[in-house]
């Protein structure tokens, strides 16, 4: 606390403040700006998040509701049937009409079953129990073959370990792990009997149970984790699962599902499938339900009202963020209303500093060349090759260029498009919101965008400007790097203005003491002079 004109009768504090008031108010007014520039950043980190929400809400595959990058954004196709328990889908490849199935044969799995078994309990009953005589740890095997995804066919023996006093389920555990999961053993309560069967279905699929006998050896690992060679004692499957009721000579296969399919136009065609579950043509046949010699009808149509649904809705929404996006560069800045001062704060309600503020920032991206070239740029993103325009199936512009780019929709030019020529409208559409699409991750997205087909090593150009939340630009971006900047030169006017406070202060202080002086010598000369 300074306690300071007792010998001068001047007020220091008020006089010194007073000597400083070009200093803070050059200090305040940096401070302003630094916050202008704050406030761009945040208006640019919104527009970041509008915009990225919208290509969620469209571009995303994940959003299936509303994607519209994919063959069938535009058309919704519908199947139905003459047994509605049926569940076929299709595609919007999928020709309308109406389309006969007879089913010859279901595919299914490969399969031993056993006979009737009583006073099992999966959990419980123990292989010694059946009397299976094993000594120690035993092997048996096992064949399977089954097709890749390639359709190529591997023959496998499968090594499945046994010991006596191992319950039943712990050998079905055991057959599903050494299998990857693709054999299971199994018991019915109700028929009271045990089935051995692959997971994979269709005639290429073989089981088989071995009555190798033979030893066998294991690559184990040790204890230190050291790889060794065990080998174990053979043991007949067939024996073993003969126990079970399980009788097997030799390998069995699944089958295949066939049939026949008749098209909208009369012509038919045979189908010879490893799965009841198929894809002809765009349509997605699930004939699970359906037994051998049953015949369906199933009749495909297509419906437009989905897609004008979903165009409406995104052109709403493009719509809302150009509109945003363009108040932004056009509206006019009143300089009456700048940043606030902590000082100027203190005599204002919350609500006050709010509406002044709201104000403050109208116009502070008025003609950002950022905003600018987005909307220039999305508009641009409307014109592709000659013919394969938006504009062409009635996605257009206003005819305003006040508003920034803003979409029409005519729906009855779409519609009439998409009657005459579904292919092409339908590229042409998907053309275009690519575009769209690649306009927008130039300028907010958080990935590396590639521009004109290649990697531009860069993020979208808004967010090197202004950062995102949640990415790594949150602190590397080049308003930041301005706000730092600022900072720093505001953090060497307050040093410097600190300095000039001690100075003032010192030199009050020796006037101070120069008046005392003269006060105690006119005081002596008074007290002389009596």
């Amino acid at each position: 606390m300074r306690l300071t004109g007792l010998a001068t009768g001047m007020d220091t504090d008020a006089t010194i403040k007073e000597m400083l008031k070009p200093q803070q108010t050059k200090i305040d007014n940096m401070k302003k700006d630094q916050e202008i520039v704050q406030w761009q950043q945040e208006i640019y980190r919104d527009i970041i998040k509008e915009t990225n929400s919208l290509m969620s809400k469209y571009f995303d595959v994940l959003n299936k509701d509303n994607y519209l990058l994919g063959s069938s954004s535009l058309t919704t196709t519908k199947v139905t049937s003459s047994n509605p328990l049926l569940n076929m889908t299709a595609s919007a490849d999928a020709k309308e009409g109406a389309y006969k199935i007879e089913v010859k044969s279901l595919a299914s799995n490969a399969k031993i079953s056993g006979s009737e078994i009583k006073d099992i309990n999966m959990g419980k009953t123990k292989l010694e129990d059946l009397g299976i005589a094993i000594t120690d740890t035993q092997v048996m095997k096992m064949e399977v073959e089954i097709p890749d995804k390639d359709g190529k066919v591997e023959s496998k023996t499968i090594n499945i370990k046994i010991k006596s006093d191992m319950t039943i389920k712990e050998l079905a555990s055991e057959i599903s792990k050494e299998t990857n999961g693709e054999v299971k053993l199994e018991y019915s309560e109700i028929s009271k009997s045990f089935e051995i069967s692959t997971k994979s279905a269709g005639k290429n699929v073989t089981l088989g149970i071995s009555s190798d006998s033979s030893d066998v050896k294991i690559i184990e690992k040790d204890k230190d984790g050291k790889e060794i060679e065990v080998t174990y004692k053979g043991i007949s499957a067939v024996d073993v699962f003969e126990k079970m009721n399980i009788k097997s000579s030799g390998k069995v296969n699944g089958s295949n599902a066939t049939g026949t399919i008749t098209l909208p136009n009369g012509q038919s065609g045979g189908f010879d499938q490893s799965n009841n579950k198929f894809s002809l043509d765009g349509i997605n046949f699930d004939i699970n339900g359906m037994s051998k010699d049953d015949t369906v009808t199933i009749t495909v149509s297509k419906s437009n009202d989905e897609a004008v649904k979903k165009i409406k809705s995104f052109v709403e929404d493009y719509n809302k963020l150009v509109d945003k996006v363009n108040k932004l560069n056009t509206e006019k800045r009143n300089y009456s209303y700048k940043p606030l001062t902590d000082a100027e704060k203190k005599d204002m309600t919350d609500d006050q500093i709010a509406k002044w503020e709201a104000k403050a920032k109208q116009g502070i991206l008025k003609g950002d060349n950022y905003l600018n070239n987005m909307l220039s740029d999305l508009r641009t993103s409307m014109f592709g090759k000659s013919g394969d325009t938006l504009f062409s199936i009635g996605i257009s512009t206003t005819t305003s260029y006040n508003d920034g780019g803003k979409l029409e929709f005519d729906e009855e030019k779409f519609l009439k498009k998409l009657n005459e020529d579904p292919e092409k409208t339908m590229d042409t559409f998907k053309n275009g919101m690519n575009r769209l699409d690649e306009t927008l991750k130039n300028y907010t997205s958080t990935n590396n965008v590639r521009v004109n087909g290649k990697d531009a090593k860069r993020r979208g150009l808004l967010v090197e400007k202004a950062g995102y939340e949640g990415t790594t630009t949150v602190t590397n971006n080049i308003l930041t790097k301005k706000i730092r900047e600022k900072q720093e030169l505001i953090d060497t006017q307050i040093k410097k203005m600190s300095t000039m406070e001690t100075n003032y202060y010192k030199k009050f202080s020796n006037l101070e003491t120069v008046m005392n002086k003269l006060n105690s010598q006119l005081g002596y000369l008074t007290q002389m002079m009596g």
